[in-house]
């Protein structure tokens, strides 16, 4: 049992059944109890279009209550419980994940899980295959969320930089698939797709709350109804940076350029070297004192706003700008100023200060809510790593300016995107 704060105890995961592999998170903070089911799957080209359309048609319904407002009508009948399903990426896995928020009393967690299990093994299915009404809307679904990715200037940017990092890795698959493949997609073939996953997917059972573990454990038994084949899906590797700088620009006639670079370590995420890239992403720019910000938004006035993000599964670190176009060498050439300042450990006291301060308060807030204790908790089992959260600020405490300057040493600007 690892102790991350003194009101949250996490359990190591339980297989029951052989089924899932259970996590159960003790904790009297909050008065509602949560579940999350995530179905891993390794992120693929060829598969993530197939893999993105499920959560649109099992979010519509499943034989025990088969449309939206049936199941808005139990979530009603569960005193205002919570339901959601969507895709996730971590690292390099695809991540189907369905989530339950509900007060714990009268069973009536136990009563959420239980939905929870008729959605997934039990879903809508007409003659062979998924209702065909229901997977044309969840098309329809997929195709608007990708055309929000390409209208939204920045976050294409973003997944394109990261596509052009990651090329020839699976993370450079787009996790909420391709408007392309969708068309070729049959009902039929998509519920074959579905039954697959279920027999050979790994499944994590995420509980968090003041759960009763017995309740739970009799809960869960059952979830297997067939012989399941349970794949291995290896960790995401960490890699240095291309040996020449790789930069791309696309015309969009966008009134404010887009501006990102990508950096990529080989420090793995799990070791103890990751405290001092941690503690360079914050300095650099993952905090409003990092130095982009004061220097080159603040003081040089070139940036509409710039930082810089941390991708802790491939160790990858995106710096993300908008600017006018006719700034984009000037401004590269500042970024690549700063972080060679922090190779060479020209880090105020100020500087050190903030990013410190500002990391461990990100990781005590982030007890302070269900989502955030999920995702660090499902990250840590993901990345194989069991250190809690406590370990982490010690680790950021601890961390020296020396050992800060070898991460950003170990850091190397991968590719430069500039969409204008």
């Amino acid at each position: 049992m690892i102790t991350l704060d003194a009101d949250i105890l996490y359990k190591e995961p339980m297989a029951i059944g052989g089924a899932v592999n259970t996590h159960i998170i003790k904790t009297d903070k909050f008065k509602t109890a949560v579940c999350c089911v995530l179905i891993r799957r390794p992120l693929l080209r060829e598969t993530a279009s197939k893999n993105a359309l499920l959560p649109g048609i099992l979010r519509q319904g499943c034989a025990k209550y088969p449309s939206i407002p049936k199941i808005n009508g139990r979530m009603e009948e569960l005193f205002g419980s919570v339901f959601d399903c969507q895709i996730v990426k971590k690292g390099e896995e695809q991540i189907l994940q369905f989530y339950f928020e509900g007060v714990s009393r009268e069973g009536n967690f136990i009563k959420g899980v239980e939905f929870l299990k008729e959605l997934i093994l039990n879903p809508l299915i007409d003659s062979g295959g998924f209702k065909p009404d229901v997977a044309a809307n969840a098309k329809n679904h997929l195709k608007n969320i990708i055309k929000g990715r390409m209208n939204n200037k920045a976050e294409y940017a973003r997944v394109n930089c990261l596509a052009h990092i990651c090329e020839n890795e699976p993370f450079g698959a787009y996790a909420d698939g391709y408007a392309e493949d969708l068309n070729d997609i049959s009902a039929e073939d998509l519920y074959l797709h579905y039954k697959h996953i279920l027999r050979t997917s790994p499944i994590e059972l995420i509980c968090a709350g003041n759960i009763d573990e017995s309740e739970l454990t009799a809960a869960v038994r059952g979830w297997d109804t067939t012989d399941r084949q349970r794949a291995i899906i290896p960790l995401a590797r960490c890699f240095p940076a291309r040996p020449a700088v790789k930069y791309i620009s696309e015309d969009f006639n966008s009134a404010q350029g887009k501006l990102c670079i990508g950096l990529r370590s080989d420090i793995p995420p799990a070791s103890g070297d990751f405290f001092g890239l941690l503690m360079m992403n914050e300095i650099l720019g993952g905090g409003p004192g990092g130095k982009l910000f004061t220097k080159i938004r603040e003081r040089e006035s070139l940036c509409y706003y710039i930082n810089s993000t941390l991708y802790w599964f491939k160790s990858i670190m995106l710096i993300q700008a908008g600017l006018a176009s006719a700034h984009f060498e000037r401004v590269v050439g500042l970024v690549n100023r700063e972080i060679e300042e922090i190779r060479q450990e020209c880090v105020t006291r100020d500087e050190w200060e903030s990013a410190q301060q500002g990391l461990i308060a990100k990781f005590r807030s982030g007890q302070d809510y269900y989502s955030s204790i999920l995702d660090f908790y499902a990250a840590r089992y993901l990345l194989n790593d069991r250190r809690s959260v406590e370990d982490f600020i010690r680790g950021v405490e601890a961390a020296s300016l020396s050992e800060t300057a070898e991460a950003a040493r170990r850091v190397e600007v991968d590719t430069v995107f500039m969409l204008k």
